[in-house]
């Protein structure tokens, strides 16, 4: 609603000058750039002052506080609680890093004693063909 006329039609619209290009604004639909018995638009943040200062709008504060204030405590639970699972996976993922390097070392080994293993048969087989 523009305040000056009273008109309820004020519409939403993005500018396209380059000073200001794409910031949304709302304007009274009376206002013309010949003949326009209006000369009121604002910006976003300067229409939800007016709807605001008007009562239109209940205030961002007030609104933000009767909802926050009931949910604080049950949010802070549900932080401890996320915040002790990710400590318990952490904890897990390091000692699966851990498990997993002497896993490594474990497979190594068995490769090289095989490898030493086949080499060794090849050279009796080799020498006892001979």
């Amino acid at each position: 609603m523009c305040p000056d006329c009273k008109d309820v039609r004020v519409f939403a619209a993005n500018t396209t000058y380059s000073n200001n290009i794409g910031k949304r604004f709302f304007k009274c639909p009376r206002k013309n750039r010949r003949n326009g018995t209006c000369d009121r638009f604002w910006f976003e943040e300067e229409y939800l002052v007016v709807l605001q200062d008007n009562g239109y709008l209940p205030s961002a504060s007030s609104t933000i506080a009767a909802g926050s204030t009931t949910k604080v405590p049950e949010l802070v639970g549900k932080i401890d609680s996320l915040e002790q699972n990710l400590n318990k996976v952490t904890e897990m993922v390091s000692k699966n890093r851990d498990g997993m390097g002497s896993l490594i070392c474990l497979v190594c080994g068995c490769v090289n004693v095989t490898v030493l293993l086949v080499f060794a048969i090849f050279l009796v087989v080799a020498f006892v063909l001979k």
